[in-house]
């Protein structure tokens, strides 16, 4: 991180969901006489608390979401011969996106 701000620190605590401000922050600050690299280190740690909360959510939420996460069908690995029944040819048309296009 380079340099310290605290609306990026006010951003952290909100995303976060702590109760607690910048401006909070600050008063403790100046009562403790926190120097520049020590704001500097306290503005890393939630920065890095705010992205693993991040990073955490879609996890969770992809693990929620029962999408195969591995061996993913795409239009190049799915086998259309195996489709039966009454509209395969649309369906076999589904790689050239035409029914989107065409509105």
């Amino acid at each position: 991180m380079s340099g310290f701000s605290y609306a990026n620190l006010e951003e952290s605590f909100h995303k976060l969901r702590l109760d607690i401000s910048a401006a909070e922050l600050a008063g403790i600050a100046e009562q403790e006489h926190y120097d520049e690299r020590q704001l500097e280190a306290i503005g890393h740690v939630f920065e890095y608390l705010r992205e693993k909360k991040a990073e955490t959510t879609i996890q969770t939420i992809l693990r929620l979401s029962r999408l195969p996460l591995k061996d993913l069908k795409t239009f190049e690995n799915f086998d259309f011969s195996l489709i039966k029944g009454r509209d395969v040819d649309k369906l076999r048309t589904l790689p050239s996106l035409s029914a989107i296009y065409s509105h």
